[in-house]
């Protein structure tokens, strides 16, 4: 044990202090690698410079000058009561506590994380004064971890610049409110904005929910609420009535619409977005947790929040829990749609290691401060089980794992048809599996459709939607009726992807066109929708088919025919191809709505169709339709 005052010293190996006081104008430095162990009191009044060693301080640690530390590692040991003391701006690259006794109290200044932090044992009080750092790059995370208590931390989250909704979790329990929290303890009170409290520029965000203030709420002519929290037994979404009483918990899930920083004006939808940083003060989640409240009905939603400050590999958690489909998980993206886009769901799917949606970097790791769904898979209770052994250390968020599954799949996703950069992100995607080992029917397989804000895009099995389906191998003349809605614009594309697929040609068929599109790897099909025309807006619109030669229907529209168009008595003839069977004729008004008509077949391969009831001069739509899932529809007008 030593005690020592100097000008300069260099360790070249590990060495022990009873007491260490670095003078004014002096410097310290620890080589690479090196640990520094000090049993006493430490005070730095110099420079100390931990390169890429290790710093243990089992006493109270002051430092008064110049830490350098942002590649080192400060561990927090021994049994005695001790006091931090930094400069306002201290960074180090870890931290580690594992203290056999007693508490360690940030006293002064702030201490910065960047990398990592470790609880072994023992507490810390970090008096709001420690930080776990995040930025466009990097967010820290808390390690694996075996015991300890860490109280009053504060726990950072990087959100770029883009006005969405984020579902997000906490990764601390506090006594503060939301309001002390994400809105860094202000709120407006006038919904005009002359005076936008933003005291901490970059940080916190507005909550919404009141006209005047009340409860805490950022107020705004609407009052409309931006706050939410899911109910899984009642699968509804219902406001926070109070951000000013409402605490933090560690694992509970929230949504926000986060619009961008304090600084956004409120009083416009189309605000220049800012990035923020969202801070959540409190006692760490350490050890084990479960979700329970999770709905008790089969292939019901649970929404779920992750409770540690590290990523977890979500499929490791499902697979320690109880009563859950261990297939798939869904994850809130708001880079979906692009610039433009409010975001989207995205669903997982650990049988292919893939997800639904084409530039989504949604990937097997649930990250830290986010939210996800799961499914109860059958009646019955079920929970989900966390553990610190489930977290996955790096910390880059942008992990992608690419598919190593060699089931046939097939991708397809919808797009703007303006796309504003190469990397744009589709609006919504389906994925089909096929393999002998699956059904056709609805099945733990089939991961359910959770709806979007804007489009939405999903195959139906069992007459479900479903975001990602599975199929036993299709057959000759196999159809997949797909179901696309909420249409937010007028031009767009899919464009499809297949991996390991060595069956029947796969088609596209659009029923309004009439026309079928061969589906190889990067085969892109454009499509306009026409809001004055049902049969172009019908969710139902798409199909997919899978055929050995679908040169019949290539022509289509020159094979069926109906006349007399226009028609001055109310009756026409449908003609049609031999090789079309089972024919079903519809008649629809402008309006959608179905028209009554009797048919009665002529001669071979034509039907005459006479109205049930009089009818009104116009526009009417026939859909012809036959068993090889062949279906057109075209105009037919009554003088």
């Amino acid at each position: 044990m030593k005690s020592i005052l100097f000008f300069l010293v260099t360790l070249l190996s590990n060495i022990s202090f009873a007491q260490l006081k670095i003078s004014s104008g002096t410097q310290f430095t620890l080589v690479d690698g090196g640990v520094l162990t000090v049993n006493e009191p430490l005070v730095n009044n110099g420079t100390m410079s931990l390169n890429s060693g290790r710093l243990l301080v089992s006493s109270n640690f002051t430092n008064q000058g110049t830490l350098q530390a942002t590649n080192s590692t400060i561990e927090i040991i021994g049994g005695n009561i001790q006091s931090f003391t930094f400069q306002n701006n201290d960074i180090v690259k870890r931290l580690e506590l594992n203290k056999t006794n007693n508490t360690a109290t940030v006293s002064g200044g702030v201490l910065t994380i960047t990398d990592r932090f470790k609880s072994i044992s023992g507490t810390l009080d970090a008096a709001e004064k420690m930080i776990l750092k995040s930025t466009s790059t990097k967010t820290a995370i808390v390690e694996q971890s075996s015991g300890g208590t860490v109280n009053n931390i504060v726990v950072e989250r990087y959100i770029p610049a883009k006005r969405a909704y984020r579902i997000l979790s906490s990764p601390v329990t506090s006594t503060t409110s939301i309001l002390y929290n994400w809105q860094e303890n202000q709120n407006n009170t006038s919904s005009l904005y002359a005076n936008n409290s933003n005291i901490v520029a970059g940080f916190g965000t507005h909550i919404t929910g009141s006209t005047t203030g009340a409860n805490g709420f950022d107020a705004t002519q609407s009052g409309n609420p931006s706050l939410f929290l899911y109910n899984n037994t009642s699968q509804n979404w219902n406001s926070i009535p109070n951000t000013a009483s409402t605490t933090l918990t560690a694992g509970s899930a929230y949504r926000l619409m986060v619009r961008g920083d304090r600084s956004i004006d409120m009083n416009t939808n189309t605000p220049n977005p800012t990035p923020t940083v969202l801070r959540s003060r409190g006692t760490l989640q350490i050890g084990n947790y479960t979700a329970t409240s999770l709905n008790t009905l089969a292939d019901t939603f649970n929404l779920i929040g992750n409770p540690y400050q590290s990523a977890v590999d979500i499929k490791a958690v499902l697979l320690n829990s109880t009563n859950v489909n261990p297939n798939f998980y869904y994850v809130w993206d708001p880079k979906i749609g692009g610039t433009n886009g409010r975001g989207g769901y995205v669903t997982y799917s650990f049988l292919t290691n893939t997800n639904n949606v084409n530039g989504s970097a949604v990937d097997a790791y649930l990250q830290p401060m986010q939210a996800c769904f799961v499914k109860t898979l059958s009646n019955g209770a079920a929970s989900v089980n966390f553990q610190e052994s489930n977290k996955y250390l790096p910390t880059n968020e942008n992990i992608y794992r690419t598919s190593n599954s060699t089931l046939p799949i097939l991708h397809l996703n919808l797009f703007n048809a303006i796309v504003t950069s190469p990397d744009e992100t589709a609006l919504d995607g389906i994925m089909l599996l096929f393999g002998n080992q699956f059904s056709n029917e609805l099945d733990a397989n089939d991961a359910g459709k959770l709806m979007n804000l804007d489009e939405n895009f999903s195959v139906l099995v069992s007459n479900s939607k479903c975001s990602i389906a599975s199929f036993d191998m299709p057959n000759l003349y196999t159809v997949y009726p797909l179901n696309l809605s909420n249409y937010r614009g007028q031009n767009y594309v899919f464009k499809a992807k297949l991996e390991n697929y060595h069956g029947l040609t796969p088609y596209l068929y659009d029923q309004y066109l009439g026309t079928y599109t061969q589906l190889e790897n990067n085969t892109t099909y454009s499509f306009n929708i026409d809001s004055n025309q049902i049969a172009s807006t019908d969710a139902s619109r798409f199909k997919l088919v899978f055929q050995s030669n679908i040169t019949v229907n290539n022509n289509l529209e020159n094979l069926v025919n109906i006349y007399p168009n226009p028609s001055n008595t109310g009756s026409f003839v449908c003609s049609f191809d031999s090789q079309l069977k089972n024919v079903k004729i519809e008649v629809f008004n402008q309006l959608g709505q179905k028209i009554e008509l009797n048919q009665t077949k002529t001669i071979t391969n034509q039907i005459e169709c006479m109205l049930t009831n009089s009818i009104q001069r116009g526009i009417y739509h026939v859909k012809i339709s036959s068993d090889t899932g062949a279906t057109i529809v075209k105009k037919w007008i009554v003088n």
